[in-house]
């Protein structure tokens, strides 16, 4: 049995943490659930993926997104599989989803992401930026779950 929380500094830790941000859209009713690279930065999420994504073409019908993301994953083996559990930090939150369009903007959000994963900014030439997305994410309600900590 977890611990919910609805701390924001607990909420930060795991979303700076993560590796994987997995968002949930809706198609025709149905739920559309996609992992992506992230970056994270005072409430906002930032996702990056290709103009001709059908991401796009969804949040443009419905900005409406939820978004998952664990960290510290580790199996705790019982000799009583019933037992068997696993140890975990994750959030789940909801939010509004935009297309990024300004390039300084977009610039600005792929240098957080590039930091996440690479350590260090990059300078994009126009040719990249505009075959790139970038989607935000702006936070709206989220809380943590820690299990086994």
């Amino acid at each position: 049995m977890g611990v919910i929380s609805k701390d924001q500094k607990v909420i930060n830790e795991i979303l700076y943490r993560g590796q994987v941000c997995r968002i949930a859209l809706c198609v025709d009713g149905k739920p559309y659930i996609i992992p992506m690279n992230y970056g994270y930065k005072d409430g906002i999420i930032y996702l990056h993926t290709s103009i001709n994504s059908m991401k796009l073409e969804l949040i443009r019908r419905n900005n409406f997104i939820c978004f998952e993301v664990d960290t510290d994953l580790e199996l705790v083996v019982n000799e009583d599989p019933c037992k068997t559990s696993m140890r975990y930090k994750s959030v789940i939150g909801c939010g509004s989803a935009y297309i990024i369009e300004d390039n300084t903007e977009k610039t600005n959000a792929l240098n957080i992401i590039t930091l996440k994963y690479l350590g260090r900014r990059y300078t994009y030439k126009s040719s990249d930026l505009n075959r790139t997305a970038v989607i935000k994410i702006v936070v709206e309600e989220a809380s943590a779950k820690i299990s086994g900590y």
